[in-house]
C-alpha cells in the first residue's frame, strides 16, 4: 500500500532541497521560519497540511528558500498559475474595444450604435477593433516622437538652419 502524495509536495521537496544545499537540519530550518520543529516536521512528513502555516511563516519560508511569497503559495498548491490569468474570449475583447471607441471623444461620433454593432459580422467587428487599436497606437507614437523632437532639437540648430537658408538665398541671388 502506497502513501498518498500530500498536497503541497512541490514545496516540501523545495524545502528538503534547500536544507541539503545549506547543510542544515530540520530544526535549523524550522527556527529560520519561526515554527516549532515538531510542527514543521509534521508538515514535511505530510501528516499536517503544509498550507496550514501562517502567512508570516510562508513569507519567512519564501525568504529562506530565496523565492517570492507567491512562489511559496504556488509550490504549496494553494494557488495555481492559472489563478493569475483573466480569461476573455475574443467577443469580450471586442466589446471592450467598441466601448473604448464609444468613449473616445476623437472617434465616438463614428462608433456604431448597439443595434448596428449587433448586426455586424464577427469579421467586420474584428476589423473595426483592429483599426481602432492601430490608430490608438499610432497616436501614442506620434506624441512620443513629437515630444522627443522638441526635447532633442536645440534652439541654436534652428537658428543655424535659418542662417544657412539665408546664406543660400544670398549666394543664389548673386549678392
Amino acid at each position: 500500500m502506497t502513501k498518498d502524495i500530500p498536497k503541497g509536495k512541490p514545496l516540501i521537496d523545495a524545502i528538503h532541497k534547500r536544507k541539503w544545499e545549506l547543510g542544515v537540519t530540520t530544526q535549523d530550518a524550522a527556527a529560520a521560519i519561526n515554527l516549532s520543529p515538531p510542527y514543521f516536521q509534521a508538515m514535511l512528513s505530510g501528516t499536517r497540511p503544509i498550507q496550514s502555516m501562517s502567512d508570516e511563516a510562508k513569507r519567512l519560508l519564501a525568504e529562506w528558500l530565496g523565492v517570492s511569497t507567491v512562489d511559496v503559495y504556488i509550490l504549496a498548491e494553494i494557488l495555481e498559475p492559472n489563478d493569475f490569468l483573466i480569461e476573455q474570449d475574443l467577443g469580450d475583447r471586442m466589446r471592450l474595444t467598441i466601448q473604448k471607441i464609444s468613449e473616445d471623444p476623437t472617434v465616438s461620433q463614428f462608433a456604431p450604435s448597439k443595434d448596428e454593432w449587433d448586426i455586424l459580422s464577427d469579421r467586420t467587428k474584428f476589423f473595426i477593433c483592429m483599426i481602432y487599436e492601430r490608430m490608438y497606437e499610432t497616436e501614442i507614437l506620434r506624441k512620443i516622437q513629437r515630444k522627443e523632437w522638441v526635447i532633442e532639437e536645440p534652439k541654436t540648430k534652428r537658428s543655424r538652419t535659418k542662417k544657412k537658408e539665408a546664406d543660400a538665398e544670398q549666394s543664389s541671388s548673386g549678392e
